[in-house]
């Protein structure tokens, strides 16, 4: 099977103020053999994201597959880059963390009473855990498994997260 690129899903959104947010998910390197089931993985994870996320999605490079749309900002004022969730993960073999943040986190329906943690039960929370947990990989190549999720804002440099 021909190697077709080296294994990153990048993601990026636009918020209501035209300003744009970025993230990288490490994954199988995609092959003839898996293209099919990675793409359905693909698909699944971009219709989880967008159910936490007000933040429409204007581009994304999918191992070297890129698919631009029209920089389209959400109608929703408060649809902004800054209020972001913060995901962490580890590593199924070496247990070792790693974050990153997708802006226009959706609060509604989705944090833990009195908290800025992530209800990792609630619906649309666990739909968005079990596809990106089917999709990435830690930088080493292994499974993963979410951690915590955490509302933050776009400076905050030391959220609590678990761990």
């Amino acid at each position: 099977m021909a190697l077709i690129n080296s294994g990153i899903l990048t993601v990026d959104q636009i918020d209501f103020s035209a300003e744009t947010i970025q993230h990288q998910l490490y994954m199988p390197a995609l092959t003839a053999g898996n293209i099919v089931a990675q793409t359905l993985l693909e698909v699944a994870y971009l219709a989880a994201l967008v159910n936490i996320s007000d933040l429409n999605i204007y581009k994304r490079v999918f191992g070297n597959i890129s698919r631009n749309s029209p920089k389209n900002p959400p109608t929703v004022e408060e649809a902004q880059r800054e209020q972001q969730w913060l995901v962490q993960y580890s590593d199924t073999v070496t247990q070792q963390l790693a974050t990153f943040r997708i802006g226009g986190a959706v609060l509604t329906g989705n944090l833990k009473p009195r908290s800025d943690r992530a209800d990792l039960t609630a619906t649309d929370i666990a739909a968005y855990v079990a596809a990106l947990e089917l999709l990435a990989l830690s930088a080493q190549g292994n499974a993963i498994i979410v951690t915590d999720i955490v509302h933050v804002g776009k400076n905050d440099r030391s959220p609590k997260l678990s761990g």
